[in-house]
């Protein structure tokens, strides 16, 4: 396949020798099909505190329990007020995750029953907690293994 190209300033105009039809053309450029790349600027370098955090001596960190982290990070999310709740679900046939948020009550429990239905594994985080839900048989067992 044949390239030309033409600059025109910051336009960078490519086309090939093949027309829509995939037919290649004997060198009319007019039926060609004309492919527009824009030149981009390298992005502006944004200078960061990476070296002042690595020279400061171990006694300015305060060291946390793994307990103190928990309570810090996982729960003590804040989820804004018009968001009821946010649910990841996993498809069971693909392992994709997807992120949904309701700001209705109504709506979260009808998707919560629609997952259990198609049993989907998912995690529901409101402001009463975190909840990991896997559709899993109900576990029985024998009095007689027990007494």
């Amino acid at each position: 396949m044949v390239l030309l190209s033409i600059d025109i300033s910051h336009l960078k105009t490519v086309m090939t020798s093949k027309t829509l039809h995939g037919h290649v053309n004997d060198g009319l450029i007019d039926t060609r099909i004309p492919l527009l790349t824009f030149n981009m600027a390298k992005r502006k370098y944004l200078p960061n505190n990476w070296q002042a955090y690595k020279d400061m001596p171990d006694d300015f960190f305060q060291p946390l329990t793994f307990e103190e982290f928990e309570d810090w990070k996982i729960n003590g999310y804040l989820i804004p007020d018009s968001v009821s709740c946010i649910m990841r679900i996993q498809n069971p046939k693909t392992g994709k995750i997807k992120e949904v948020y309701y700001n209705n009550t109504k709506w979260a429990q009808k998707r919560v029953k629609q997952c259990m239905a198609k049993k989907e594994t998912f995690t529901l985080v409101s402001m009463d907690g975190t909840f990991h839900l896997s559709p899993q048989e109900p576990f029985t067992y024998d009095k007689n293994i027990i007494d």
